[in-house]
């Protein structure tokens, strides 16, 4: 009898532990929710993804956007002017990806915490690349040919080099200006994301995303 009682003791002290553990940790857990979420709507993603462990499944994809961005403006090596004009208009979609959050529900299991944050966000579901790329084609050429003669009178004065520069400067600032009024237009929804988070040291990281739009 006394051993039971004594295995009875030990295994409430567990729970007892194990609850008390959760508690404490569950304050850790949210503040990296909401600083994540504070970083992107501000437009800080290299401070929202230094939350990520280094093989995060990332559902918002915002790991995948920033590095094909980079890789492709390397490969572009078009100037400081479009890198510029391609990182401020990454930085203005993702601040603006979501309206508000919701801290529902946080749950344990060991050294892994799982949270349901609910809110409204763009649902980038509703993007067409191949209407898009028809309208940004469509806005490019008529730039250029209203501002053709600006271009030659500067291509016979200053030459080849100096009136490209002008054109791709003036053409960042214009085309990715038309890229922020379509990021305008995407309709918000209703989401519902569930984030796993993995001890790491003593730092919860977010090691995988689950974000689903409503129909």
């Amino acid at each position: 009898m006394k051993k039971i009682l004594r295995l009875v003791m030990v295994l409430f002290v567990s729970i007892g532990l194990c609850a008390c553990s959760n508690a404490d940790e569950e304050p850790q857990v949210r503040e990296v929710i909401d600083n994540y979420f504070t970083s992107i709507q501000s437009g800080d993603y290299q401070t929202a993804m230094s939350y990520y462990t280094a093989d995060v499944e990332d559902g918002f994809g915002i790991k995948d956007l920033d590095e094909v961005v980079e890789q492709e403006l390397t490969a572009a090596a078009l100037g400081e002017d479009f890198d510029n004009a391609a990182k401020d208009w990454l930085k203005y979609t993702i601040q603006n990806t979501f309206d508000s959050y919701n801290i529902d529900e946080v749950t344990f299991d060991s050294d892994t915490a799982t949270v349901i944050v609910s809110g409204k966000g763009l649902d980038f579901e509703q993007f067409n690349s191949s209407e898009f790329q028809d309208s940004l084609t469509t806005v490019t050429n008529d730039y250029v040919n209203e501002h053709m003669n600006e271009m030659q009178d500067l291509y016979l004065s200053q030459g080849e080099e100096a009136a490209t520069n002008q054109l791709i400067s003036n053409l960042s600032n214009f085309v990715f200006g038309e890229m922020k009024t379509y990021v305008d237009n995407i309709e918000s929804k209703d989401y519902k994301t569930r984030f796993t988070l993995v001890k790491e040291d003593t730092d919860w990281k977010i090691s995988n995303i689950e974000h689903t739009m409503s129909s």
